[in-house]
């Protein structure tokens, strides 16, 4: 799965919602297809932007509630994983 960063912002080219101009039999389709799609997709990268969040919320907790001999051997100090855990969700 690509992972996705949350704060960057969606843009969808109006060009892909456009008719063809031939009007072949698939022109319409491959419109409503185009159409459909867009929704979906910003349903998705919002999906996953609330995945990726909970995702951080959880690790900065776990990463609180560490000991120091478990911070020791990350190569972490109780200083910079306060500082880690401290972070809101919506920040990397």
């Amino acid at each position: 799965m690509k992972s996705h960063d949350c704060t960057d912002t969606i843009l969808l080219s109006f060009s892909s919602f456009t008719a063809r101009t031939d009007h072949g039999s698939g022109a319409k389709t491959k419109w409503f297809t185009r159409l459909w799609n867009a929704p979906v997709a910003i349903l998705v990268y919002i999906a996953n932007c609330l995945y990726t969040w909970q995702d951080r919320s959880d690790q900065r907790t776990r990463l609180g509630r560490m000991d120091d001999r478990m911070l020791e051997d990350m190569g972490l100090s109780r200083a910079e994983a306060a500082f880690e855990a401290r972070k809101p969700f919506w920040v990397r």
